[in-house]
Parts: C-alpha cells; structure tokens; sequence
C-alpha cells in the first residue's frame, strides 16, 4: 500500500521539502547559481541534521532512519519547476 502526504511521497518527503523551502534553502542555491539537485539537497539535509544531532545518538538514529524516507528526487524535481 502507497500512502503519500499533502500530494508527496510520504509525510517526510513533504516534511523536508516544507523545511527546505521555508528556510531559503532552494533559493540560497539558485543565488549561488548552483542546481537543485537530489545528492546536494540530501548532502547540506545531513549535515544540518547531524550538525545538531550528532551521530551515535539516539536523536542522531532517528534522525538518520527519517532520512533514509525522505524522496530527493521529488523535492528536487519540484523545486527545479518554481
């Protein structure tokens, strides 16, 4: 069974983007004319998190297992078409 959020994926994917976008992320990297891409989204996502988290935590497993639901291409792809 497929279950999907506000129209994402799931409610992580539709959870990071909503942070994502919120926080100017897309936009910093347009500024910095650099792409949108699934693998930079993911990259500056997991160092911000484990930034606050830290690895070898609990929070930190928690955190890591979210990701691991998070659907890059979608939000990627979404972003590219605003």
């Amino acid at each position: 069974m497929t279950t999907t959020h506000n129209g994402w994926t799931n409610r992580e994917t539709w959870q990071a983007n909503l942070w994502l976008d919120n926080d100017g992320i897309f936009e910093m990297f347009r500024e910095d004319q650099e792409a949108v891409t699934p693998e930079r989204l993911e990259s500056f996502l997991e160092e911000l998190l484990h930034e606050h988290t830290g690895q070898g935590s609990l929070l930190g497993d928690i955190v890591t297992d979210w990701m691991l639901s998070v659907n890059f291409d979608e939000i990627a792809a979404n972003a590219n078409e605003e």
